[in-house]
């Protein structure tokens, strides 16, 4: 087979593969049937009416496992800053334990590194009061809609809290 009946070959094969286009609505299959956490503005009332929605034409078993994976995404997200928190925290204490050592001679390199190590630890201190925000929002959401739905739709989930390891 020559290089050019491979090349028609190749060209022949790729405009027979199907190719799928995202859409909104091809989005909305991948989606979940209970709404994202808003962690700016409180939308629980969203989220509980949701899991009404579904409990009315679903199963107990299909509720408890859709409210589930809802939970687990945001229960993985609270670990993943918890661990980036605590990250930050070692290394801050290292850095007390251990200060870093200058070994330049050059005021302009070592303002430079001063500098440098100022605006990490302004990031760091973002990033756990960021984190910290998130959890907490997290956490009160849970409650909020643990509480909610036993009251409005008696779905009793006992799981649906923050682990105490967050805190």
């Amino acid at each position: 087979m020559s290089l050019v009946d491979a090349a028609r070959q190749a060209r022949a094969t790729k405009a027979k593969t199907a190719s799928r286009v995202i859409t909104d609505e091809t989005l909305a299959i991948d989606r979940s049937a209970i709404p994202d956490l808003n962690l700016e503005h409180d939308n629980v009332a969203d989220i509980v009416k949701a899991i009404g929605e579904y409990k009315s034409s679903h199963t107990a078993e299909e509720t408890e496992h859709v409210v589930r994976e809802w939970y687990n995404r945001y229960d993985h997200l609270m670990q993943r800053a918890a661990d980036e928190n605590a990250a930050i925290r070692s290394r801050q204490e290292d850095q007390r334990i251990q200060p870093r050592e200058y070994t330049t001679d050059d005021y302009r390199q070592y303002r430079e590194e001063m500098l440098e190590q100022a605006r990490s630890q302004a990031q760091d201190q973002k990033l756990l009061r960021e984190n910290g925000t998130m959890n907490g929002r997290i956490h009160s959401a849970f409650y909020k809609i643990k509480s909610d739905i036993l009251a409005k739709y008696r779905l009793n989930y006992e799981w649906l809290k923050p682990s105490a390891q967050y805190w």
